[in-house]
């Protein structure tokens, strides 16, 4: 709860979520070039929809986990 993630990597790079417990929340920035995958875990939901999210260079997104149906969605 509360991580504040930092990638810096020049090459593309997977980053799986934790398991989700309703109110947590992460921050994600990127400072590398590569892409960063934001995977999901356990089958969990980004945003509704059972796809991994993507985080290009210099970009930064927070995310809350609301529930099952919903799983992290980005705020």
């Amino acid at each position: 709860n509360k991580d504040q993630i930092i990638m810096t990597s020049a090459a593309a790079h997977t980053l799986t979520l934790p398991a989700g417990t309703i109110g947590h929340t992460i921050v994600i920035h990127n400072t590398g070039a590569g892409t960063v995958t934001v995977a999901r875990t356990n089958a969990e939901k980004i945003n509704s929809t059972a796809d991994n999210g993507e985080l290009l260079a210099d970009a930064s997104t927070q995310l809350v986990y609301v529930s099952a149906a919903i799983g992290w969605k980005e705020i």
